[in-house]
């Protein structure tokens, strides 16, 4: 009975700690906006990296959590980096995939991108799109410094991480130790 008991403690352990039911994809972002801002009635650029990290439900496809973390420099110069957990919708039609993101208040991506079987680190390949390419819509919103107030659009690349994607899966890490790791490289490299 005691050995029953402890049995079950264990599994309980390990269905609270597991990582998902299904797949970590981590994607690199990359995008240009131009847009006005409309505290100095200027036009700027402000160039951005980030990462969508998402964790997929095997059995439906469903997205079970996500990440939007993006990166760059400030209108000073200063290495800056948010994060935000924004509403995602994931569509599959035929051999395509379309994300559409309402990030934060005032941010919107849309992409799109064609599926193939990639080696994402599980014992089969999983049907996911490489790349994704798109538009990157902000209204009355900031990016990345906090004294501007910008209106525009730019374009969107989003290409899979296969060296992150697959070291998540083979680990099997949580979405969250991804999102750690992912920050740590991010703050020794100066960003704050």
């Amino acid at each position: 009975m005691k050995a029953l008991k402890v049995l079950l403690v264990v599994l309980a352990m390990l269905a609270v700690t597991a990582p998902s039911f299904g797949y970590i994809l981590v994607y690199n972002a990359f995008g240009r906006i131009k847009a006005v801002d409309s505290e100095t009635d200027t036009l700027v650029g402000v160039a951005m990296r980030g990462y969508l990290i998402m964790d997929i439900n095997d059995a439906d496809g469903e997205v079970n959590d996500i990440y939007w973390l993006t990166y760059g420099k400030d209108s000073e110069g200063t290495k800056v980096y948010t994060l935000s957990v924004p509403d995602l919708q994931l569509s599959v039609n035929g051999k395509y995939q379309t994300i559409y993101m309402n990030i934060d208040e005032g941010w919107f991506v849309t992409v799109l991108g064609k599926q193939a079987a990639k080696n994402i680190g599980l014992a089969e390949r999983e049907l996911v799109a490489y790349t994704m390419s798109g538009y990157f819509i902000i209204y009355d919103s900031v990016v990345f410094d906090m004294t501007q107030l910008l209106r525009g659009a730019g374009t969107m690349v989003v290409t899979l991480n296969s060296t992150k994607t697959q070291a998540a899966n083979a680990a099997p890490d949580a979405i969250d130790d991804v999102l750690d790791d992912v920050i740590t490289v991010l703050v020794a490299a100066g960003y704050n």
